[in-house]
């Protein structure tokens, strides 16, 4: 077999970056929804997807009624979170769930999973905290803390098994019973965090957001500082904030601990602090993996390249605690899913409905849809009030035959 030269591996290399530009540029949604599928490390997945965000593309959380396996593409283009990123939903559990939907409010989804033995605690769990159901309008912590009883007084303790379809509509009726829309919700940070565990990777937003609204110090991002002492002999003395991905420890001849810490900057910038033994003797304790901490620091740049020397770092913990920043997320356009072709009684209650949430300078859009035998059509986009969007997606839900799904999150 001949030998690739190296002329043939550079025309190779030009043909593969050509078509890999072509399909960046011409099919972007399908171009990062591969890439992002594809990809198995939590750091490049999430460089693919603020890469997708960059070039004006949406990656939404995953949804119970449209997700599927892998990343793929909703009906504007945006990007949809896959199951198979969930830790803990296993092929057959997505099998089932994608089989017996679409489900038109939380309490619909709980009794299917029952009837239909599609969804254990631990699942249910899973899809609460990814933002999986959050288009039926309920807030995270009212979920979990209430879906227990809920399946428990639905199944009698357990002794039921065979339930009539008025005894099943009766539950249904009962949803806002259990699920109290006045509990307090998980605060932001915490979701977030959530977030990290079961897919990876933040998808609803970033922590570093977050914090960095509620501390005082002035920081830089790594980048910044790099450009301003590269090729000079001068250091810059900065905070910069950070988290902890991996703590390297060195013992010293003398006994003393000294420490190489890997972190990641607010802009995702990769790079390692420096902790001499005494800096690190009064840090050691907090600076730990998926800690975020606030270092202060002489950066530069040497015949070793780029380094830094911590003089002294900060806890976080306790502001971020203190600081429990509610969690809301504004949909700038939702869509509302008519399930087979609606009588002229039924159309005219839901436009109706839509009435009541019209507002002709709103800044959300209710896109309307019908959706016949798996054919989904468009109807129209109507402006709305987005002051209490939880309370319109729930209201909504009541409706018989209509589900709810997030189009754009940002």
């Amino acid at each position: 077999m001949a030998q690739e030269t190296g002329s043939s591996k550079s025309i190779s290399y030009s043909h593969l970056t050509y078509y890999t530009a072509y399909l960046k540029t011409n099919y972007p949604s399908e171009f990062f929804a591969a890439c992002i599928s594809l990809e198995d490390d939590p750091d490049q997945k999430s460089k693919y997807i603020d890469d997708a965000r960059f070039n004006g593309l949406n990656v939404l959380p995953p949804d119970i009624n449209f997700s599927s396996n892998g990343f793929t593409i909703s009906q504007d283009g945006s990007i949809l979170f896959g199951f198979n990123g969930i830790k803990g939903l296993g092929p057959s559990v997505v099998k089932k769930i994608m089989d017996i939907r679409p489900f038109t409010s939380f309490s619909d989804f709980l009794i299917k999973s029952i009837i239909n033995k599609s969804a254990n605690k631990k699942t249910i769990e899973a899809l609460i905290n990814t933002g999986s159901l959050d288009c039926f309008g309920i807030k995270h912590s009212s979920m979990e803390q209430s879906f227990e009883k809920f399946i428990l007084d639905f199944t009698n303790n357990g002794k039921l098994k065979d339930f009539s379809e008025d005894y099943i509509l009766n539950f249904i009726n009962k949803e806002s019973e259990y699920f109290n829309t006045n509990i307090e919700e998980y605060s932001v940070f915490d979701i977030l965090q959530k977030e990290k565990e079961l897919m990876g990777i933040y998808i609803s937003g970033n922590p570093f957001d977050i914090i960095g609204s509620i501390v005082e110090e002035d920081f830089y991002p790594v980048k910044y500082i790099e450009s301003k002492i590269e090729n000079t002999s001068v250091k810059f003395r900065s905070y910069v904030l950070c988290e902890i991905l991996k703590v390297k420890k060195h013992q010293l001849k003398n006994g003393n601990i000294m420490a190489f810490v890997d972190c990641r900057d607010h802009e995702g910038s990769l790079f390692s602090l420096t902790f001499f033994a005494e800096v690190w003797n009064k840090c050691s304790s907090f600076c730990v993996e998926n800690k975020y901490i606030m270092a202060f620091a002489d950066f530069t740049v040497g015949d070793r390249g780029f380094s830094s020397v911590v003089l002294n770092a900060f806890d976080l913990s306790l502001k971020i605690q203190k600081s429990n920043i509610a969690y809301t997320k504004v949909h700038k356009k939702i869509g509302l899913h008519i399930i087979g072709i609606p009588s002229s009684v039924r159309l005219k209650t839901i436009q109706n409905k839509i009435d009541q949430y019209y507002q002709s300078d709103g800044t959300t859009f209710l896109d309307l849809y019908i959706d016949i035998d798996n054919i989904i059509l468009f109807v129209k986009s109507v402006p709305i009030n987005n002051s209490d969007q939880i309370e319109m997606i729930r209201d909504f839900n009541k409706i018989p035959d209509i589900y709810i799904t997030r189009i754009d999150t940002k």
